[in-house]
Parts: structure tokens; sequence; C-alpha cells
């Protein structure tokens, strides 16, 4: 019996592992985003708080499950600093943690690098249009690259941030990940009326004149399916004003694209990164 429930469990992990490559491939395509979204953003001292990994469009996707060959680094970083997190492969909800500092909880993840390759041009060029990045089709003729047939590297920097405790302190930081949107402004002691300042880091350096996509969704009672959806670009330090109302929950995205030489049909890596959060209604 204790083989056929290890036999059993061997081949749920790889049933997990096979769907969430399926996922995977097909993510910078077909949907888009890819985000942290926690069950509670402000949750109580010393609980277990459950997130669900996401991937989709207009702030609607599917919840992943958790598979360790596709997790690069996850962590909380609270009053106490940073520790590092591990799930167990098959988890669902993905993410599961514990809150051991009142204040603002960072939570982050980051994938490994996964692989699409591009068979119609329309489709590349709808999606660096769609991501704010015109100049890139440009680039891509001007290497004398084919316009199908080639691939591109895609790795995700996720965040998202909790109130916990019923405490308003802290701030969002640096957490060094490749790529990452940092809030300014904690948004849950936001004066009102006032938007939150983020700012959008590559390798450390801020990214000027980078498309941020702005989702925000409400959490009023009979209102949970009424999105907004704006852009913004950031400024010559990476800096960008987010305007944000009470009761509303926000996905903001935001991608980085570089040239790769030397990898066969591989000619484009691209940086996602998320950022979650709620304003307080």
């Amino acid at each position: 019996m204790r083989i056929h429930k290890l036999h059993c469990h061997t081949l749920l992990t790889a049933l997990f592992a096979v769907l969430a490559i399926s996922v995977q491939f097909s993510a910078p395509v077909n949907a888009h985003e890819y985000w942290i979204e926690p069950f509670d953003f402000t949750p109580e001292l010393n609980t277990t708080v459950s997130a669900d990994l996401r991937v989709g469009q207009d702030f609607k996707g599917n919840a992943l499950a958790y598979i360790g060959v596709f997790t690069a680094g996850y962590q909380i970083t609270d009053a106490n600093g940073m520790r590092e997190l591990k799930g167990r492969d098959g988890d669902r909800p993905a993410l599961s943690f514990e809150t051991l500092a009142p204040g603002l909880n960072i939570v982050t993840y980051q994938t490994t690098q996964s692989r699409v390759r591009f068979d119609e041009w329309e489709t590349f060029a709808a999606y660096f249009n769609n991501e704010g990045m015109p100049e890139i089709g440009e680039q891509h003729r001007a290497r004398n690259l084919p316009p199908t047939g080639f691939s591109e590297l895609y790795s995700r920097y996720v965040k998202s941030l909790l109130a916990v405790g019923g405490e308003t302190t802290g701030a969002d930081r640096e957490i060094g990940m490749r790529t990452e949107l940092v809030a300014l402004a904690n948004p849950y002691a936001l004066p009102f009326g006032e938007g939150v300042p983020v700012q959008l880091l590559y390798e450390g350096v801020p990214l000027p004149d980078k498309q941020i996509s702005i989702f925000a969704r409400s959490q009023r009672q009979g209102e949970e399916d009424l999105l907004e959806t704006s852009k913004v670009r950031t400024d010559g330090n990476g800096r960008a004003i987010i305007k944000v109302r009470p009761g509303k929950r926000y996905l903001l995205n935001s991608v980085h694209l570089i040239e790769v030489e030397g990898r066969g049909e591989v000619v484009w890596e691209s940086f996602w990164a998320s950022l979650t959060f709620e304003v307080p209604g």
C-alpha cells in the first residue's frame, strides 16, 4: 500500500508539472499577467496566509500549483528581515506563509526561465505593442531577424504587499529581484486622495520610459467583477504615480525586453514585474 501511495504521489506531481509547463509556455502570448493574489491583504498577526499564483489577463486568471522546478525564489520580508520560504510540489493554493511581524509584509516570488516560440509575426507584434514597446518591431528588423520561427526566454518577478495585524507601519523596499516594482509609499497608510508612487527597476537600475499597466478591481460586495484599467509610463528616474481609490485591489504589471545573441533561435529575453496591493475602503 505504501508503494502504491508513493507511486500515486509521483504521478500527481508529474501531472502538475505537465499542466504548469503548458500554462507557462503559453503565458506571454495568450495570458499576459502573472501575479500573487493573497486571500486576505490585511491578515491578523501570527496567522497562516494563503495566496494564489495566478496567470491571466485583466486581473482574472488560472490559479497555478506550486512547482519547485519553476521556482527561483520565494520570500517574505517584514520588520524582522527576510525569510526564505518553500512550498511543496502540487500545493494549491501555491503559497502559504506565517505572519510573524506587524505592519507591511512583502511577499516575493521569482520563476525560472521559460521559453516561447513565435510562429506568427502578428502574435509577436500584438504582444510588444500591448506592453508599450513599439520600438521592438524596428529593432527586430534592424537585426535582420526572421519574422517567424524565433523564440523568447521569459521569467517572472512578482510581489505583493500585505498590512498585518491592523498596522500601517513599514515600507516597501528593493528586494533584489532581477526586475521589480517598488512602492515608494505604503498603500495602506496613504492620505485620502493621494496616489501611490512606484519605481521600476532592472538589475537595481531605474527603467525610464517604460509602460506600467494598471488593473483595479472593486472589493465591494456585488462589484467584484468591475474592472478599471489604465496605463502610465515611468519618468527619467523609472518612477510613476499610480492613481488609486479606496476599496480597490490593484495589480501593476510591466515588461522589460532585451536582445539575445548567440543562442540560436532565441533572440529576445523578457523580464516581467508585477505588484499587488489593496487600498483600504
